[in-house]
Parts: C-alpha cells; sequence; structure tokens
C-alpha cells in the first residue's frame, strides 16, 4: 500500500514538472514585436504630430537597430535635436540611455523618406527587456493624402552575447492626412442656406401674401427703412444748384 502511495506521489510530482515545463516553454515562445504607434490616426495639413516606434515581449536585449520608410512628399520629420548637424529623431525609454550607450546611427534622409536609427548599450549598462518606447519620431503633414504609411525596412535587436534577435514587425502606421478647411463648417453654412431659400423664404413670401395688412405693413416697414439708409438725392441736387446759381 505505501509502495502505491509513494508511485502516485512521484506521479504527480512529474506530472507537475511536466507542465511547468510546458508552461516556460508557452512563455519564452511570445515573440517580441516592433510597433509603430501614431499619436493620431487623422491629421490636418501642417500639422505637427508624433510617432513612437516602441517594442513588446521583448527579452533581454542590449541594442537595437531599425529603418522607417516614410512619403517625402506627405511628411516631414522635424529636427528633434538642434544642436547637432542634421535631422535627429528623440530616443525613447526602453533603453536606460543614461547609462554608458553608443548611438551608432540617428539620422534622416528628407529626400528618400528614411528613418535610421540604432543604438547599443555599453558595459557595464545592463540589458532591457519588455515593452516599451524605443524611439520618437516628430512629424509635420505637408499635403492630404487618404492613407500614408510609414513601415520599417529594417528591424533587429541583439542581446549582451551579440546575438541577433529578429523581432516580428507591426505595420501599423497608416496615417489619413486632410486639408486644412473647416469642411464641416463649410457643409453646414450651405444647408443653412439652402434650408433658407427653399423653404423659409418661400413660407415668408406665402404668409405675407395670405396676410395682405401685414403685408402692406412690411411694405411700408421696408421703405421707411430704405428712405433711412439712402440719402435724398433730390435735396442735394437742390442744394447743389442753389450753390452754383446763387440769386
Amino acid at each position: 500500500m505505501s509502495t502505491i502511495l509513494i508511485r502516485s506521489i512521484c506521479f504527480l510530482v512529474l506530472k507537475c514538472a511536466l507542465w511547468g515545463v510546458i508552461a516556460s516553454s508557452a512563455i519564452g515562445s511570445i515573440s517580441p514585436q516592433m510597433v509603430i504607434k501614431p499619436e493620431k490616426n487623422a491629421v490636418k495639413t501642417e500639422e505637427v504630430f508624433s510617432v513612437g516606434i516602441g517594442i513588446e515581449n521583448a527579452p533581454p536585449v542590449y541594442g537595437t537597430e531599425f529603418i522607417i520608410q516614410y512619403d517625402p512628399k506627405v511628411l516631414e520629420v522635424i529636427d528633434s535635436d538642434a544642436d547637432s548637424e542634421g535631422i535627429q529623431i528623440k530616443a525613447g525609454r526602453f533603453f536606460n540611455l543614461s547609462q554608458n550607450h553608443f548611438e551608432l546611427q540617428n539620422h534622416v534622409d528628407p529626400e528618400n523618406g528614411k528613418i535610421y536609427y540604432a543604438v547599443s548599450m555599453l558595459n557595464p549598462s545592463q540589458e532591457s527587456s519588455g515593452t516599451g518606447l524605443l524611439a520618437e519620431v516628430i512629424f509635420q503633414s505637408k499635403s492630404a493624402s487618404q492613407g500614408t504609411g510609414l513601415e520599417f525596412i529594417n528591424g533587429k535587436m541583439g542581446n549582451r552575447e551579440g546575438m541577433m534577435i529578429r523581432p516580428d514587425i507591426v505595420a501599423s502606421g497608416a496615417i489619413a492626412i486632410t486639408d486644412n478647411i473647416d469642411v464641416i463648417g463649410i457643409k453646414l453654412w450651405i444647408l443653412g442656406i439652402l434650408f433658407f431659400f427653399m423653404i423659409i423664404l418661400p413660407l415668408l413670401v406665402f404668409w405675407i401674401y395670405k396676410n395682405k395688412n401685414i403685408g402692406n405693413r412690411f411694405t411700408r416697414l421696408l421703405e421707411r427703412i430704405y428712405k433711412f439708409i439712402t440719402p435724398d438725392l433730390s435735396h442735394r441736387k437742390k442744394a447743389m444748384e442753389a450753390q452754383t446759381h446763387p440769386r
């Protein structure tokens, strides 16, 4: 009986250990993802907005490198470091850049619409893991577009031992750009004008026609207003004749 009990306990222990291995393998199989996260999915022309370059589910890594393509006819990158030559983007907080590090690349090719960024930590700095922001790009929209895209040409990371890690690329950088005009306001104005001339004005004319007394009063009121705002030309003509031909 004791032997059966011991075997049962050993079987339970082995089963728990096996489930632990399976669970750890499942957790470890979650792939890191490099993502593009626009601050807005719709902007107006000449509007300034930011786009985050993020990493999710990253294992311990020591550096990153990516190239992003954008349409230079539609978007313009705003320089984030006026003290340096060229156009730079802003570093994120995924890596602790207060520690020893080296920025291999950080420049923008505005003619071809490409962003180059690469950074590596240096000993004795610590690795970073998890989810965070690798960099931030400040854009200004130049012209209207139904959906201009931002996409990775290249994206990779590396650990402390120099092993390269290829994250999954998530293309989520579509941005719609509309003309910097209050289209809704214009449409409301047009609808209001059409409503007045097609509904209000005909009803007003019909109401005045049906009520002749009111119509006469309304006509006399318009005549008074016209006389008030219009100069008395005959009086002016007599005054000018009197000055020209004095008695």
